[in-house]
């Protein structure tokens, strides 16, 4: 098993800019302010890899990896809870920390679904491929898509590759709200009852994002219309809440993920007065 962690250098954004500077000597007025917000992460990774032997005499080779972008310091917020989705999503519940959730994701070999007749054994390196041996990858990687001194989106991001026509995968991506210290949900984002009024507008949205004209004719694009939902799977990009598909939920896997934004100001009727603090004012 391989284990790194890695601390990047502590980062001060500077988000308010000069306001002034004169032309003479490159004085500035004195006038200006600038506020400092601290961020420290560390990138984490770990890494194990399988000899598969079959009950034919078949080998195969599989690796489990894990890569975390792990949150230390974002301007002096609380980021307990953000810590535990992070553990949470390696399928490990607290009080692990987040080295512990690693080493445990890696070492889980019932991720890698071999079956009864399959023997599976831990290896230090995998051998040279041939035309009848094999290589695989599980892996999850956990990044920061988007960070301000409101709010920080992660993208938690599952990837399989055991045979088949292709790789399955999918996206988890979600918000954190850093001044409450927790995750912003649909339901602290969207009043109750919300649904009828927000499959229209992403239908809209989805129809213009494909080119087509009519929304009724979204199948015409390769959606599955019988299978369209509001997804649960929301996060904050740009000032915008984006509703996220992966592959198979609304059309083929030759469609890929799918996000669909809405701005708040136009759904502003059906936000919570939590999200329009938070998104409006």
């Amino acid at each position: 098993m391989k284990i790194t962690a890695s601390l990047t250098a502590a980062a001060v954004a500077a988000t308010t800019l000069l306001a002034a500077c004169s032309g003479n000597g490159g004085e500035t007025a004195g006038s200006e302010e600038i506020s400092n917000f601290e961020i420290r992460e560390q990138l984490k990774s770990a890494s194990k890899s399988y000899k598969l032997v079959y009950a034919s005499g078949d080998t195969a080779y599989v690796t489990l990896s894990a890569t975390v972008q792990w949150p230390v310091e974002f301007g002096g917020s609380d980021l307990i809870a953000l810590r535990d989705t992070i553990i949470n999503a390696l399928g490990t519940k607290s009080p692990y920390n987040i080295d512990q959730a690693m080493s445990a994701y890696v070492n889980n070999n019932e991720l890698i679904e071999a079956g009864p007749q399959v023997t599976v054994s831990p290896v230090d390196s995998i051998s040279p491929m041939t035309d009848e041996t094999n290589s695989y990858d599980i892996e999850t990687t956990i990044k920061v898509t988007e960070l301000n001194e409101q709010t920080v989106t992660y993208q938690i991001y599952n990837y399989s590759f055991t045979g088949g026509a292709h790789p399955n995968y999918a996206y988890i991506p979600f918000t954190y709200d850093l001044s409450a210290g927790k995750v912003l949900t649909f339901d602290m984002l969207f009043k109750p009852g919300s649904d009828d009024a927000l499959m229209t507008l992403i239908q809209e949205a989805l129809a213009n994002q494909l080119g087509v004209r009519d929304p009724a004719k979204l199948g015409e694009a390769g959606v599955f219309t019988d299978q369209l939902f509001v997804s649960r799977n929301v996060f904050v990009s740009d000032g915008q809440i984006v509703f996220h598909y992966n592959p198979y939920e609304i059309g083929p896997y030759a469609l890929g993920q799918m996000d669909v934004a809405l701005a708040p100001f136009v759904i502003e009727n059906l936000l919570t007065s939590e999200a329009k603090s938070l998104l409006l004012n």
